[in-house]
């Protein structure tokens, strides 16, 4: 009976300290551009906490049609 050859394919220590090293310095590198462009343009982050808040009240009041749409379909009352 042969005994199987083992291959060791993985990749070292060496290989997933550069990955994850390079993957934690762009996500602090990025962080970094986004709290500059804030720093320096303010105005974008409230145009965005505004967008924000209209398009999560109009899916709340979307859904909340649903909702009502919903319940008049099973239990056979017309929806106003």
């Amino acid at each position: 009976m042969k005994t199987p050859i083992l291959y060791d394919d993985r990749p070292g220590f060496k290989y997933h300290l550069k990955v994850y090293s390079f993957r934690a310095i762009t996500a602090v590198a990025a962080w970094a551009l986004i709290v500059a462009a804030f720093y320096e343009k303010p105005e974008l982050l409230t145009a965005a906490q505004r967008a924000y808040s209209v398009i999560s009240k109009r899916l709340a009041t979307s859904f909340h049609r649903l909702g009502d749409l919903e319940s008049s379909l099973f239990s056979g009352r017309s929806a106003a």
